[in-house]
């Protein structure tokens, strides 16, 4: 935190925008009486000081002078390892071109010198000035301590000093070249071609450097020492039987628990088809002790190693994962750590679980990579092909053992070639995971089922596909074009307006076609077609009971929290679901992701809510690598660790050159309201007991922890034997905490047809705060023309079973 102090705002609002605007989480709450209204952008921040504060402003001070007052020279900020440096405002100005701005060096060599310029002619000026007032011996002494531009970015005025700087200052953790094999090629030597080696490599981000650099933020610090928060519901990883039962974690009350997920990108997708050139493998970890709320940022998530996909799959991962498996048995004996500010730790760890999509969870973990035809498609269970369509609970399926999968695979080893390709395709599988070296991981239950891919890329666009060929071609409730046209014109909320579904073409739906839809707005569409349709189809429709089953399933596999009860509506759900489907689609394949649905159940009850288990903001990750524009393709694997390593850098990176304190959690944003006085308002001063004469602001939209609240918002308050649902009615900011006041709604039915309630507003009003509520999360809400709202239960540990 910075300790600067003012007894003037105008001076805290220049130092604010002078010190700290270019922070990479840079957030700012107005601390003016009866406001509390946060800014992302400094500039506006400053905008509103003027506009809605501005008798509080000293009287001498003008729009003109903010940015340029007094600093208090007194206060000396811990600015990095070494103690204060001035070099390192440079350091971070040119750290965040190449990283947020993502400016080449070319670049960035032109607006170094181009500032240089600026600096020394507005000095010039300034010397011009002041000639008039100082004798020259004064003068002098200036002109060779501040009036010389000469010695401004000289630190860091080439890529190598920056590599060091950025080193040596900011714990810039930077990648190391791995050796993966070597390829022979022919070169042109002196106008002859002669056959020459080459190393072919990939690129490793040291995992234990970078855990440091991770230890070393003052939020995870706070996160190790938090511990597990007692919860009703299993809301995170922790509250599974798997991890409750393990016996290092046990024995390690405190110890670092990871995850890895692993997937394929291409950093060229040119339009119409993926051409698979420049195809690029990465491997990221992640900190599971980081709260789960947090845990999906961008930041969290870190890079662990990057390979062409062509040499991965010619020399194979043991090299390129050997640093962070290295790391796993370090930590799995215990671990000392020299942390700046910190000091010496010793921690624990051990790797929980891997996410990846089916294919690279296959390859990643050693199984039969093709499960489209393979005898055993299950990295779970020992269940053959023909089988799958008979079971329906997972109790019913063999679980792979860990020791006889180990056997198995020693055994592959020493083999004959027939035999090992009998037997290889008798166990589903093929090869040694690099992962078997990392000690307390268990290979047969650690490779999780990822929902995204799962139910929002396959079963889900599967199923659509087929409940509107049957709709609007076989039994005609409406066209597609009557169907594209709600779809265009129906009213998402905020947070669906990001995703909507595209509109469908005939061709989409013929047979061997896949649907042109994200998985985020396949979960928008699945969600809203209920409201979309409903009222053209038939009560009795047996297509239509199947669907809902679906989205149920898609409901509590997206929820954030669980509970016994959701695994017992989960299994009778996919149960029922998986059978009716082999009935009414009789035309469509049965697909191995429709078996890998029967163990959602015990994976929630092992490892935790299934949406925590989600790819989807991986994948977010690797659109970070896209978003940069490349033109030198030459090594492009090192470019991209070494782009991403910097990025991580200015994550980290806060004011001055010390640790950031917003890298884990930003902050609440608050959006501008109204301030009124809580004296006309009895029922306010009443409920929360404050002063009438104080003044709180009214917002339309807080943002608390990523989940964002407005007005008019419903709410789950309870869910015993009949939910208790709250409308939000005002957002009251209370000296800086934030109260929602709400009105408590009545239920009058569920309407088995839409999988809604239906819900009126009663007269009884409460005050709730966000972090009061067990159910923290908006629930799913379409207001209707007579005063009724539509309700759809989300982020709930059981659903309304038809």
């Amino acid at each position: 935190m910075c300790p600067y102090l003012s007894q003037c705002q105008a001076e805290l609002i220049s130092h604010l925008i002078k010190r700290h605007k270019n922070c990479a989480n840079f957030i700012v709450h107005c601390s003016a009486n009866g406001c509390g209204a946060s800014f992302k952008n400094h500039n506006s921040f400053r905008r509103h000081c003027y506009r809605k504060h501005l008798n509080q402003l000293a009287s001498t001070q003008t729009d003109d002078d903010i940015g340029v007052g007094e600093i208090n020279s007194s206060v000396v900020l811990d600015t990095s390892i070494d103690g204060p440096d001035d070099t390192l405002d440079e350091g971070a100005f040119v750290l965040k071109l190449t990283a947020a701005h993502k400016l080449s060096q070319k670049a960035v060599r032109d607006v170094m010198e181009s500032a240089q310029e600026l600096v020394q002619s507005k000095l010039n000026r300034a010397k011009e000035k002041l000639s008039a007032i100082l004798n020259p011996e004064q003068l002098h002494i200036l002109q060779d301590e501040i009036f010389s531009s000469a010695s401004l970015f000289s630190a860091v005025d080439t890529e190598y000093k920056q590599e060091k700087f950025f080193e040596s200052k900011f714990q810039y953790i930077k990648p190391e070249s791995v050796v993966l094999g070597q390829s022979t090629m022919n070169k042109k030597i002196a106008g002859v071609y002669k056959m020459s080696v080459a190393n072919v490599c990939g690129y490793v981000v040291p995992f234990l450097p970078q855990l440091t650099a991770l230890l070393s933020m003052p939020e995870v610090q706070e996160c190790l020492r938090d511990g597990n928060i007692n919860n009703p519901l299993l809301s995170d990883y922790y509250d599974g039987c798997y991890i409750q039962n393990h016996e290092f974690l046990a024995a390690h009350k405190n110890c670092l628990c990871f995850s890895i997920y692993t997937d394929d990108f291409e950093v060229v997708n040119p339009i119409g088809t993926h051409r698979k050139k420049h195809k690029i493998t990465a491997f990221y970890w992640t900190l599971l002790n980081i709260p789960v709320e947090y845990r999906s940022r961008l930041g969290a998530i870190q890079l662990a190693a990057l390979a062409k996909t062509a040499d991965l799959k010619l020399f194979g991962s043991h090299a390129l994962l050997d640093n962070i498996c290295l790391g796993f048995n370090s930590l799995w004996n215990g671990h000392q750590f020299e942390i700046p500010r910190y000091g010496r730790q010793t921690h624990y760890g051990m790797l929980c679980f891997v996410l990846a999509d089916t294919l690279a969870a296959q390859q990643l973990g050693g199984f039969k990579e093709g499960v489209g035809n393979a005898q055993k498609p299950c990295r779970t269970c020992e269940i053959e092909r023909n089988d799958m369509k008979k079971m329906q609970f997972s109790n019913d399926c063999q679980s792979r053992n860990e020791i006889e999968h180990r056997d198995r695979v020693e055994t592959l080893q020493t083999l004959s070639k027939k035999a090992r390709v009998y037997w290889s395709k008798k166990w589903g599988v093929n090869t040694e995971s690099t992962l078997l070296r990392i000690p307390g991981f268990s290979l047969t239950k650690g490779f999780l089922h990822d929902p995204m891919h799962v139910l929002l890329e396959g079963i889900v666009k599967t199923e659509v596909k087929g409940l509107l060929n049957v709709f609007i071609k076989e039994k005609k409730y409406l066209t597609l074009k009557e169907f594209n046209e709600r779809i265009t014109n129906f009213s998402y909320s905020a947070s669906e307006s990001r995703d909507k579904p595209q509109v469908f073409d005939a061709k989409s739906l013929e047979a061997g076609s896949v649907l042109c839809q994200t998985a985020a707005s396949m979960k928008t569409l699945i969600i809203a077609l209920p409201c979309l349709i409903g009222d053209r189809i038939p009560e009795d429709d047996l297509h239509w009971r199947n669907f809902l089953r679906l989205l149920q399933i898609v409901l509590l596999t997206l929820s954030a929290v669980a509970s016994l009860k959701t695994v017992q509506a989960l299994e009778q759900l996919i149960a029922a679901h998986n059978a009716a489907f082999l009935q009414l689609y009789p035309n469509d394949s049965f697909t191995p992701k429709m078996h890998y649905l029967v163990h959602f159940p015990r994976q929630l009850l092992d490892f935790g809510p299934i949406r925590i288990h989600s790819c989807m903001r991986n994948e977010a990750k690797n659109g970070f690598f896209k978003s940069k524009r490349w033109f030198n393709f030459k090594k492009i694997e090192k470019s991209l660790a070494f782009h991403h390593q910097r990025w991580m850098c200015l994550q980290m990176l806060g004011s001055c050159g010390q640790r950031s304190t917003s890298y884990v959690y930003g902050g609440d944003e608050v959006a501008q309201g109204i301030t009124i006085s809580v004296k006309d308002d009895l029922t306010i001063t009443q409920a929360l007991q404050i002063d009438p004469a104080s003044q709180i602001l009214v917002s339309p939209k807080i943002v608390v922890k990523g989940q964002t609240y407005t007005t008019g918002t419903i709410l789950l308050k309870s869910f015993e034997e009949e939910p208790l649902f709250l409308q939000i009615e005002r957002i009251l900011i209370v000296d800086h905490r934030k109260i929602f006041q709400c009105r408590q709604m009545n239920i009058i039915n569920f309407n088995n047809h839409l999988n809604m309630f239906v819900v009126e507003a009663t007269d009884k009003i409460e005050f709730e705060g966000p972090e009061n509520l067990l159910y923290k999360w908006p629930q799913i809400s379409r207001p209707q023309v007579n005063g009724e709202t539509l309700v759809m239960m989300y982020c709930a540990d059981d659903v309304w079973v038809l």
